[in-house]
This record gives structure tokens, C-alpha cells and sequence, in this order.
């Protein structure tokens, strides 16, 4: 009997790795999935739609692992950032500070999410705020990366050129995509924790 059980937590914990990593591989090629549109400074990607969702679903330190070997791979070269970007030089450039947001919005998600546990199903509204708290969490890196950058102010005329840039139309956006990975999560979280975790850890 022990060791029945011994060999399905295996089974679990190997599975719940290849997940994870399929997860991963899936981050990295959204990366594709990516429009410019002429006028807009960023690509309108699902790339953070998905770290959000992933860290939702996975909760703890699992989502800040996917979006940390997604920000590896692409500093190693890998083209795996909007419409095949890499390198170290993309990450420092405009639209590094989101991809470093990513990792920091998945830790803050996972951290309030924690692990899905069979015999509690975590409420809606508390993934919904988890996933919005993560995003905000990226525009502030991400913005303030791009003031950095280009040696801006906070201040009235910064938030006219955020104005200027289109910025509303990505947090439209973005707040589609959150409506998308919370309610997904909602729904694949009692899934996770039924076929993914053994009930001595979690």
C-alpha cells in the first residue's frame, strides 16, 4: 500500500513538472502571437495574459517559475518576447520593464492565490483581484522602465505622453485579458489541485 502511493505521488509530481513546463513552452511561443499597430510604441500581445493566468492557475511560486524561465530564455537569445524579440538589449530597451513585470506580477499573484486545494475552492473575486493587482503591478514597472529610459518625469506632461501613446486602448485590452485568465482560472484551478497535487501537499 505505501508503496502504491509512493509511486502515485511520483506519477503526480511528474506530471505537475511536465505541466509546468508546457506551460512554460507555451508563454514563450505566444511571444509570436503579438500585433504592432503603426502609431503604438508596443506590441499588443497575449504573452501577459498568460503569465497572469498561469500564475493564477498554478498559485505559489509555479507562475513566478514560468515567467522567470521566459524572461532566461530570452536573455540567452532565445526569440521568444513579442514578434520573436531576445536578447539583453530588449529586455533594457522600452518594453523591458513589462517583461520584468512579469515575473514580479507572478510572484505577487501566486503569493495571494497560494496553491489550489481540493477541499477549498478559491473564490472568483479573489483570483479577479489577484490577476488585476498583477497587472497593475506590471503597467508600474513597465512605465516606470520606459520613464527611465527615455529620462521622464512623473508629472503632467508625462501622463500626456502616456495619453499620446495609446495607453488606454492597452489597458482596454488588458482588462479583456484579465476578465479571460481569471475566469479560466476560476474554472481549471479544483482541476489542478485534483490531478496535479497529492493532499499531503497542499
Amino acid at each position: 500500500m505505501k508503496k502504491m502511493k509512493s509511486t502515485m505521488k511520483i506519477s503526480k509530481t511528474t506530471l505537475r513538472s511536465i505541466a509546468i513546463i508546457c506551460s512554460a513552452l507555451l508563454v514563450c511561443v505566444s511571444g509570436w502571437a503579438s500585433v504592432k499597430v503603426e502609431g503604438f510604441p508596443f506590441y499588443f500581445v497575449i504573452q501577459n495574459m498568460l503569465c497572469i493566468f498561469f500564475s493564477a492557475l498554478w498559485g505559489g511560486t509555479q507562475g513566478a517559475g514560468i515567467s522567470g524561465l521566459l524572461l532566461a530564455a530570452g536573455a540567452l537569445g532565445a526569440p521568444v518576447f513579442a514578434h520573436g524579440g531576445h536578447g539583453l538589449d530588449y529586455i533594457s530597451g522600452d518594453a523591458g520593464g513589462f517583461l520584468l513585470g512579469y515575473f514580479f506580477a507572478s510572484m505577487l499573484i501566486g503569493y495571494i492565490l497560494k496553491t489550489p486545494k481540493i477541499d477549498e475552492k478559491t473564490s472568483f473575486n479573489k483570483i479577479l483581484s489577484a490577476c488585476f493587482g498583477g497587472c497593475v503591478l506590471i503597467y508600474v514597472i513597465g512605465i516606470a522602465h520606459y520613464f527611465g529610459v527615455h529620462d521622464l518625469k512623473f508629472n503632467k506632461t508625462a501622463i500626456k505622453v502616456l495619453s499620446l501613446l495609446g495607453f488606454k486602448w492597452y489597458i482596454i485590452s488588458d482588462i479583456v485579458k484579465i476578465a479571460i485568465a481569471s475566469v479560466g482560472a476560476y474554472f481549471l484551478r479544483p482541476i489542478v489541485a485534483k490531478y496535479f497535487y497529492e493532499e499531503k501537499e497542499i
